[in-house]
């Protein structure tokens, strides 16, 4: 389910998460928010585990928090890095394919952990962990009017920040 939450963006297998936790949704949301304060995202309010409310809401800022920490876990990492994922179902013995919702994967660059999101009121919605010339960026793309927009802009983004930076 932890796969198949991240890569398929499955908000069923969010909530079969939240039930395996042992919590109720209140209390897990709870958590997210304890968790929130804790790395110092001051502007996020979650109000459901999967993000499909709009009273969920964010900063660019509180993301850039969030996807610092957790594209430093190693299981998040190698999940939202992979292009598809193979489920296997128990009592058939098959599998099912899950195609990542992440099209920036099969682009140009190095991308070495994205999540996508969607809602009507936010639009389309990407942070990824970028790499290239031996250096990591995070592009944080909110509000896209199309889902190929997301990408797109996040392409431009990363182009931008990989020709006209220098570091130190």
């Amino acid at each position: 389910m932890f796969y198949t939450s991240l890569i398929g963006s499955d908000n069923n297998a969010a909530r079969s998460l939240v039930r395996a936790s042992g919590l109720s949704q209140k209390d897990f949301v709870s958590a997210m928010m304890l968790k929130a304060a804790e790395l110092g995202m001051i502007n996020t309010v979650f109000v459901d585990p999967t993000g499909l409310s709009p009273e969920n809401v964010s900063t660019v800022e509180d993301l850039m928090i969030l996807a610092t920490t957790v594209f430093k876990q190693p299981d998040i990492l190698a999940a939202t890095s992979l292009g598809e994922y193979y489920l296997a179902i128990r009592n058939t013995g098959s599998r099912r394919r899950i195609p990542s919702t992440n099209k920036l994967l099969d682009s140009f660059l190095t991308v070495e952990a994205g999540k996508t999101g969607f809602i009507d009121e936010s639009g389309y919605n990407l942070v990824s962990k970028i790499k290239d010339t031996g250096h990591s960026i995070i592009v944080i793309v909110l509000g896209s009017a199309e889902e190929v927009d997301r990408f797109q802009e996040s392409k431009a983004l990363a182009w931008w920040a990989f020709n006209n930076y220098i570091w130190p």
